[in-house]
């Protein structure tokens, strides 16, 4: 099971059970994914509402609320719940189902996978991404003035042009953002990433909503 693997709607509908089931659980806050249960941290490390994901299942310990010896599905998640009071609280693990590895999942990273297929979702966390593309002047332009770049043998890469009139037979170019941090990409039938569209399903996210889940 990977971990690069957000399953949107499959956290969605384990939150939505949480708060209705759960009525003293005001947050809800997705920490992170372990390996086993023994890894799970300790709970009075822990604060009411994080959830975690368990890689390799096995059997629940006296810290569940489900008790010991029951078994936990790989890939299944759990939440921090207190069954005690607010005054006296008692912290304790409570399995909530599986949020990843599911049919509808969001795939997101700092690098696109190296083989997608088609129509294959991507929320892209890197650095901007930036692309030339090539301008064709009318002429007129003051290509300083308007942004445009030219390619530098020596430096060997693209850089702002000094000229301030179009120059016959020069190439120039103009930057666009290529990637952008925090953008869902949908792998299309031309073989490329391309921003997925506004509609039903998300199409961006800010960057820093994603970094506070992990």
């Amino acid at each position: 099971m990977s971990e690069k693997y957000l399953d949107l709607n499959g956290l969605k509908r384990v939150v939505s059970k949480i708060k209705d089931y759960y009525t003293s659980v005001q947050t809800i806050r997705y920490k992170s994914i372990v390996a086993t249960i023994s890894s799970l941290p300790n709970l009075d490390d822990c604060m009411v509402g994080w959830m975690y994901s368990i890689r390799t299942g096995g059997l629940t310990t006296d810290d569940f609320v489900e008790g010991a010896g029951k078994t936990v599905s790989d890939g299944e998640s759990v939440l921090v719940v207190n069954i005690g009071t607010e005054e006296e609280p008692i912290k304790k693990w409570d399995l909530v189902g599986g949020v990843f590895d599911v049919s509808d999942r969001l795939q997101f990273g700092n690098t696109f996978p190296a083989s997608p297929v088609i129509g294959d979702t991507f929320l892209y966390m890197g650095t901007n991404v930036f692309d030339y593309s090539e301008v064709t002047p009318e002429g007129t332009e003051n290509p300083s003035d308007e942004g445009w770049y030219e390619y530098s043998l020596t430096l060997e890469s693209y850089v702002l042009t000094e000229d301030t009139e179009v120059i016959s037979g020069k190439t120039y170019y103009i930057r666009y953002e290529k990637y952008k941090k925090g953008v869902v990409y949908v792998y299309s039938d031309s073989n490329i990433w391309a921003p997925q569209p506004n509609g039903d399903t998300i199409s961006s996210i800010d960057s820093s909503d994603i970094e506070s889940l992990f």
